[in-house]
Formats: C-alpha cells, structure tokens, sequence
C-alpha cells in the first residue's frame, strides 16, 4: 500500500540523515513508538489494533472503563505486536490500510476484505504505520508527499506534538490527531511565518488551535492553499509529487496528483507588484481566498496555478455577480448612541476592507494567468478601465452606462465585445482613438479563454474606478 512506501522512504531519508542503518523494526521501535505510542496520549488512533483494543472512552462509570494502558502495558502491548508481525499476521489491525481478516467479524465492518492472497513483508507492515502518520490532512483530503524534506519536517513536527500533549498545561489539548496536525506543522514550518522559538502560544496565534467544547482543544484543519503557498516558499521551483485519499467510514482515492509550486511563488510576484504596500500584509485571509475545493481542482490532473483560482471567482465569468466596492459613508441616526454609530461604521469598513482584499486576490490571479509567459507584469487593464470611466462620465444620458456595462463588459465572447468597442470609437475623444484600436486587436488575437480573464479583470477595475470617482 502507498503509506507503506511512504514510510520507507522516511525511514531511508532518517537513515541517510542520521548515518544510522535501522530496519523498519528497528525504526518502529526506537523512534516511531516512543513518540507516537509510548504515552497516556497516543500521536495517531487505530481501532482495532493492538495498541487500543480494550481502550474505552465512552462510559467513565463503566468497570471495564479503561482509558490508556500504562507505561508497562505499552511495552508489553509492542512485544506482542511484534509477536503478531512474526507470526504473518497481515489484517487491517496489524498492517495498516490492508484488507480486513475475515475472521472475528471483521468482514462484517470493513470494506476491505478480500480474499486474495498478497505476500506481505514484515517491512511493509512496519512501514504502513510509519506511512500512516505521514498523511498531510487539509479541509477535505490527506496528501501523501513523496519529498524527503518534506517527510523529514513531518517527523520533526511529530515530536512537538507530543511535547505539547506531555505538558501538563495542555491537558484539553486533543491526542490521536497527528494527521491534522501535520497539515498545520508543514504549513507553519516551511512558511515565511517560522519562529525557531515557537510556543503554544506562537502556534495558537498561527491558528493551529480551536476549542472543540470547554474541555476539548482540537488541531484545526487548514486549507490546502495556505499550505500550497508555504511549500512554495521552501521549495519554490519543484515539482512535487503528492497521492491525495481520504480515510474514513468509506474510504476514497484521489490518486496521485502532482504539486506545481512554482506556482505559488507566481502569484506572490504578481501580487507584490500590484500591491507594493501592502504585500501580504494579513497573509493568512489573502492565501485562504486562493483555490477551490481540493477534489474539485484535483481533476485538473495538477495543482497548480489554474487550480488557485478563487472558489467564488467563477460567479464573475458569467455575469451573475459584481464586486461592489461601495464605501458608504454613514450618518448618525435619530436616537443613536456614539458608540452604536462608530460601531455600525467600524462594520461598514470591515466589510469594505474584506471586499477591498477579494478584489486585490481575483485581480492578482488573474493577471498571472493572462502573463503566465511574460516576464514583466503589467496592470494593463487599470488604464483601460480609467479611460472607460471617463468616456462613461462624459456622456449626459444613460446611453453610454448602457453600452459599458451590459454590452462591453457583459460580452460572453470576444465578437460582442469588439461590436460594443466599433460603438464606443464613434463618440470617443481623440486622445482615446488609438488606445481603443489598440484594445481591439489585443481581443481578437487572445484565446477565448484569455478572453475571459481579460474581460473579468477589465470588470473589476471597472468597479473599482467607479468607487473611486
């Protein structure tokens, strides 16, 4: 199985590394189990294995309440399982992501029995609980990474894992969460926000944590761009090549998905040209807006720069939405107290602010898509929509409002839009002649999907020039 190979590759890396030569017996025992299994808080939870069958957690009151097993039942609990691993036990409660045993009822649970016979090595048994704790979990997936530093941070992050769950200060903070840690761990470690001296406190602050009830402290999932563009951050040109699944009560293959993180290094460039001022200044809400649902992009065939695209930003390509970048300015009301009146404006510019950082996140993607092969970016399309503004404000009658917004602008294809722009030539000042002739030859030579772009852009800068006039 592929968490199999995963682990090996850990254990290969850790070896390298190291300049040890530990089998996988040897690396399950002396540096898997210590941090991930030897404790009252266990890293990872399978059920039905040997190292939490006879664990309840379910009724306190009950006599055969047993919460973990002791420092002695641990050790005691390995031994067996190595016993089990000798013996040529190979069900899903010894390796890992196999087929269930048809022994036990188990067949009556699982959706993985079979009874085809497949040669399991002890190593590959080993290795499928390494691998195991090797998934990357964000909102709506795991993602098995097949890059050494990668997998080398991960096991990093493990052991700060279980330093926090062994501080006494952390006793609500959740166990057996090892995978959505990981997702939060690699983001953290290979972003531009690292501080070598991180505490709880650091990493509540990075938004690893959410209260789950008044006694329960859980790892929050993150979202998959977040993690995309902190990956690009550490490994700005590689090719990445990652398997995406989900584990649960019906278990789902995605299958093997590569990472373009070049990508993500794109979209920081273009974004820091646009908006020198104020590059990245909340990073965390500015890269959430990137990406739509991971299985969704995932059929892409690759996660790159065409999968960033904002989850919303499709709306605008077929004229059902308009960014309204209205600022209004607000007048206290009758009987209103001063602190309920800054309160409704502080409102009013949060929301103006939110919407003013979606406008720079759909701009940004779609000028990298529309010079993905250029050197230089331009912001070609803010001049454009100026000279638009201005030709509009010229105009006496609502004619030209007409003509700007439901014809140029909502044009399905680049024909309409070159009819709308032989109407604007008629009535436009000279000094807009050639740019207007210009505007028309750059249309007919793009493809109909840089069309899209294109006009989708033109439309946000559009509105923009509109709230600032």
């Amino acid at each position: 199985m592929i968490t199999a190979v995963a682990g090996k590759k850990l254990i290969t890396v850790y070896n390298q590394k190291h300049s040890k030569n530990l089998s996988a017996k040897e690396f399950f025992e002396e540096v898997f189990f210590p941090v991930v299994l030897d404790s009252e808080k266990y890293l990872f939870w399978e059920k039905n294995t040997p190292f939490t069958q006879g664990i309840s957690k379910k009724d306190p009151n009950s006599p055969k309440y047993k919460p973990f097993y002791n420092k002695s039942e641990r050790l005691n609990l390995l031994q067996q399982f190595h016993r089990k691993v000798i013996n040529g036990q190979r069900d899903a409660s010894i390796a890992i992501g196999y087929s269930a045993s048809d022994e036990k009822g188990y067949n009556l649970t699982s959706g993985l029995v079979t009874d085809l016979q497949r040669d399991v090595s002890e190593e590959e048994v080993y290795c499928s609980w390494i691998g195991a704790c090797l998934g990357v979990t964000v909102k709506g997936i795991s993602i098995l990474f097949d890059d050494s530093y990668i997998l080398l941070k991960l096991l990093e992050g493990w052991k700060v894992y279980r330093n926090l769950l062994d501080d006494p200060l952390n006793t609500n903070l959740a166990p057996n969460k090892i995978n959505s840690w990981n997702g939060q761990w690699l983001t953290y470690c290979t972003g531009k926000d690292f501080d070598p001296s991180y505490d709880y406190a650091s990493l509540d602050n990075f938004g690893f944590f959410e209260e789950k009830d008044e006694k329960t402290i859980v790892i929050r999932l993150i979202e998959w761009p977040r993690l995309f563009f902190s990956l690009s951050y550490a490994l700005p040109n590689q090719h990445l090549n990652s398997y995406l699944y989900i584990l649960n009560k019906s278990n789902t293959t995605v299958g093997f998905v590569p990472f373009q993180l070049k990508a993500g290094r794109r979209i920081k460039k273009v974004y820091d040209q646009l908006f020198p001022k104020e590059s990245y200044a909340n990073i965390k809400v500015v890269e959430a807006l990137f990406g739509e649902h991971i299985l969704q992009v995932a059929k892409l065939g690759s996660i790159g720069l065409q999968a960033l695209r904002p989850e919303k930003l499709k709306e605008y390509f077929t004229n059902e939405s308009s960014l309204k970048l209205d600022k209004k300015t607000l007048k206290p009301k009758k009987g209103e107290t001063e602190e309920e009146y800054q309160d409704r404006v502080d409102k009013n510019s949060a929301a103006y602010q939110s919407k003013f950082i979606t406008y720079k996140v759909y701009k940004t993607w779609l000028i990298a898509m529309l010079s993905r092969n250029k050197e230089e970016i331009t912001d070609y399309t803010t001049e454009l929509a100026r000279m638009l503004h201005e030709y509009r404000s010229a105009g006496r009658k609502t004619d030209r409002v007409n003509l700007l917004e439901k014809e140029l602008l909502a044009a399905p294809s680049k024909k309409k839009f070159i009819e709308a722009l032989e109407v604007i030539i008629r009535s436009v000042s000279d000094e807009y002649l050639q740019p207007i002739k210009q505007l028309r030859d750059e249309v007919h030579l793009m493809t109909n999907e840089e069309f899209g772009y294109f006009n989708t852009l033109l439309k946000f800068d559009y509105s923009f020039q509109e709230r600032n006039n």
